[in-house]
């Protein structure tokens, strides 16, 4: 692991992004949806249109500028939402018109955490695939605590980035 590159970035038409798992400089860094001072700063420190980005676990579309911070959420963990689903992206480019979206991924997370448990290997986690709701909320913002438990809507944008 120590071998592979941190960040990856990539040019689709005319946009430029960058993959990261935490923040731009900052691997395990959390940037959530309401913190958007801290968006606009960490898009600041990018060399990109639009940032993709996970860590925090939510689900989110957010910009600053003509900047995007996109965070797809996470395939294999609920987002402490109350719901069982994992979540993924979608991004469409044509030319320097840009498509995102969140999406839910259900999938069999009773054998998930059946296998989980079988193997008592982070049973905290395994009880969080089947409540939907996350073992510890001791990292997130108090906006977010807030509705731990209340469903997230998948979301689209559509953005012209100019130029």
């Amino acid at each position: 692991m120590a071998g592979l590159p941190k960040t990856l970035t990539f040019h689709e038409g005319g946009v430029t992004f960058q993959l990261i798992h935490g923040g731009v400089d900052v691997v395990n860094r959390f940037v959530f949806a309401p913190d958007h001072d801290r968006i606009a700063a960490e898009l600041a420190r990018a060399d990109a249109d639009v940032i993709v980005a996970g860590h925090c676990g939510l689900p989110f579309i957010e910009m600053a500028g003509s900047r995007v911070w996109f965070n797809p959420g996470v395939i294999g963990m609920p987002a402490n939402d109350g719901t069982p689903d994992g979540w993924y992206g979608l991004i469409k480019v044509d030319g320097r018109r840009l498509a995102l979206a969140t999406r839910r991924l259900a999938y069999d997370f009773t054998a998930a955490a059946r296998a989980m448990f079988a193997h008592a290997s982070a049973n905290d986690y395994a009880h969080a695939l089947a409540s939907g709701l996350w073992p510890s909320l001791d990292i997130l913002p108090s906006a977010e605590r807030s509705v731990a438990g209340n469903p997230i809507e998948e979301s689209s944008r559509r953005l012209d980035l100019g130029g």
